[in-house]
C-alpha cells in the first residue's frame, strides 16, 4: 500500500495525489516500533514535504476543489513536524479563537490540532477559555477535539481531567477521547485513564453516541492484551445498550484486522523503511 501511494504522490493530477496520500496515510502504524515509526514519519516527510510546503494552508484563486482537498489532507499531516507550516498553523488556530469567521471553515479544525500537538500551557489555557465561552456546539467540538491533541504529557492529562468536567457537554468532551486514543503520542498514558472513567462517561451519554464510541474504543488497540482488556470492559456495557453490540463487533473486528495484518506485514514493512 505504501509503495503504491509513493510512486503516485508526486503525479500532477491533485486528484491522484490525493488517492495516493490516502494510501499512505491508511497504514497501519499503531504497533510499529518508535524507531520503524520515526522512519515511517521520514518517509511521509520525504514524500508529502514539498508538496505541502508548495500548497500552503490558505486557498489560493485558482485552485479548484481537487486541489484544495489534497491541501487539507498533506498539509496538516506535514505541518506537525515542519517548522514553517506548523507556525502558521498557530497562527490560525489563535486567530480563530479571537474570531472563527476570519479562517476558513474547513481549515480551523487542522489548524486547531496541529497548533495543539506543538503547543504551550498559554495557548491550551487559550483554547480552553473559548471553548468555556462558546456557544456554537460545533465550534466547542472542534476546541475540545484540539485540547486532546495536546502531546505534552501534563497538558494531555489536564485534557483528560475535562472529559467529566460538569461544566462542559459529555458530547462535546468525548472528542477528548477520541483525539487522545487516536494519537500515538498520547494512547498509552491515556487508555487506563479513559478504561476508568469510560464506564461513567458511557452510562450517561445517549445510547447512539454511547454505541458509536464503543465501537471506536474497541477499534484503537493494535495488540492482543489490549484488544482482550476492551472486551472484557466494553461488553457487559454494550449487552444494555441498542446496537453497542453490533458497534463492539465492528470494533474488535477492526482490531483484529490490525493484529492480523501487523503480523503478516511486519517483516516486509521492516525491510522497506530500512532505508528511511
Amino acid at each position: 500500500t505504501i509503495t503504491a501511494g509513493l510512486g503516485l504522490v508526486a503525479e500532477r493530477d491533485p486528484k491522484v495525489a490525493l488517492w495516493a496520500s490516502r494510501l499512505v496515510r491508511a497504514a497501519r502504524t499503531a504497533a510499529l516500533d518508535d524507531d520503524l515509526y520515526a522512519r515511517y514519519l521520514r518517509l511521509v516527510d520525504r514524500t508529502f514535504g514539498a508538496r505541502a510546503r508548495a500548497l500552503g494552508w490558505r486557498r489560493r484563486p485558482g485552485d479548484d476543489d481537487d486541489v484544495h482537498a489534497l491541501r487539507l489532507a498533506i498539509v496538516p499531516m506535514i505541518a506537525e513536524r515542519d517548522r514553517r507550516l506548523g507556525a502558521e498553523a498557530t497562527r490560525l488556530a489563535r486567530l480563530a479563537l479571537r474570531d472563527p469567521a476570519k479562517v476558513a471553515d474547513d481549515v480551523i479544525e487542522p489548524a486547531l490540532r496541529v497548533a495543539a500537538v506543538r503547543g504551550d500551557r498559554t495557548l491550551y489555557d487559550a483554547m480552553l477559555a473559548a471553548a468555556r465561552a462558546r456557544a456554537d456546539r460545533r465550534h466547542v467540538g472542534r476546541l475540545l477535539g484540539a485540547l486532546g491533541a495536546f502531546t505534552d504529557p501534563a497538558l494531555a492529562a489536564d485534557a483528560r481531567g475535562l472529559i467529566m468536567d460538569p461544566h462542559l457537554d459529555l458530547r462535546e468532551t468525548r472528542a477528548i477521547v477520541v483525539a487522545q486514543l487516536g494519537r500515538r503520542a498520547t494512547r498509552a498514558a491515556a487508555w487506563p485513564e479513559l478504561m476508568a472513567v469510560l464506564p461513567r462517561a458511557l452510562a450517561v451519554m445517549r445510547e447512539d453516541e454511547a454505541a458509536r464510541l464503543i465501537g471506536f474504543v474497541a477499534s484503537v488497540r493494535c495488540d492482543p492484551a489490549g484488544r482482550a482488556e476492551a472486551e472484557a470492559l466494553l461488553a457487559p456495557i454494550a449487552a444494555g445498550l441498542a446496537g453497542a453490540g453490533h458497534e463492539l463487533a465492528t470494533g474488535l473486528e477492526d482490531s483484529d484486522r490490525c493484529i492480523a495484518e501487523h503480523a503478516r506485514e511486519l517483516p516486509g514493512l521492516r525491510a522497506f523503511l530500512a532505508a528511511y
